[in-house]
């Protein structure tokens, strides 16, 4: 949209002052040491503004990756979408591959922990599922997109390291063990439904908060707090 391409614009700009224009080259042989060591120094800094700034570049590369997938999204892409030449993505990010790990591996590995934390607590089962759904849709919402473009990408065919890959599987591992903890639980406290096995009705949860992609979006009819709804069916109502 305009209007986040202007404000990234804005909010980049001392990005453009330390990064001079791109050459016809993807990625200019003779500037990435110099600009390696200037992100590489910022970091370090842990400048807020600096990290203000990375964050709407990230938001802009979620969108282009949302809306065209990860391999077929170039710097280019993601440069024009924030509004910026590339060479000053290159300031804030080595490559749209470290731009997609590091911001998907973060989330993905922030929800896990949480979802194991809620699984170990003393909430009661029903709470519990209630809580892990509603966190993971108000994720969903507060990343948005890039956690969307994630669950439509096939693993195998990312251009991603193979390191990253294994990394995400053993945290969605994890994440699955952790809620189907939280739904056997229920089903031994007899809240949840006993005729339900607890594997299929695990991985029903998951695919239907993926699958909101299709029709959740920001600011519209329903927030993500508000998909605590549909644990519902799930359990047993004794009157």
């Amino acid at each position: 949209p305009a209007t986040a391409s202007s404000r990234t614009t804005e909010r980049l700009e001392a990005g453009q002052r330390v990064a001079s224009e791109s050459t016809e080259s993807d990625r200019p042989g003779d500037e990435r040491p110099l600009l390696d060591e200037r992100r590489k120094t910022a970091r370090q800094a842990a400048s807020f503004q600096y990290a203000a700034r990375r964050q709407e570049l990230v938001a802009a590369a979620g969108r282009v990756f949302f809306e065209k997938g990860f391999n077929a999204t170039s710097i280019n892409d993601i440069a024009k979408e924030a509004g910026v030449d590339r060479t000053s993505v290159y300031y804030y990010a080595g490559s749209k591959i470290e731009l997609f790990e590091q911001t998907v591996g973060d989330v993905m590995t922030a929800n896990t922990v949480r979802a194991e934390e809620i699984a170990r607590s003393d909430a009661p089962a029903s709470q519990k599922l209630e809580m892990t759904i509603v966190e993971l849709m108000q994720s969903y919402e507060r990343d948005y997109p890039i956690l969307y473009a994630y669950v439509r990408e096939d693993l195998s065919k990312l251009e991603v390291s193979e390191k990253w890959i294994k990394k995400m599987q053993t945290a969605r591992r994890r994440y699955d063990n952790a809620l189907m903890k939280i739904i056997r639980s229920g089903v031994e406290e007899g809240i949840f439904r006993a005729d339900l096995p607890v594997r299929e009705v695990t991985y029903g949860v998951i695919g239907m908060t993926s699958w909101s992609y299709r029709w959740f979006k920001p600011g519209g009819s329903m927030s993500g707090a508000r998909s605590e709804e549909h644990t519902s069916e799930l359990q047993s109502h004794h009157d």
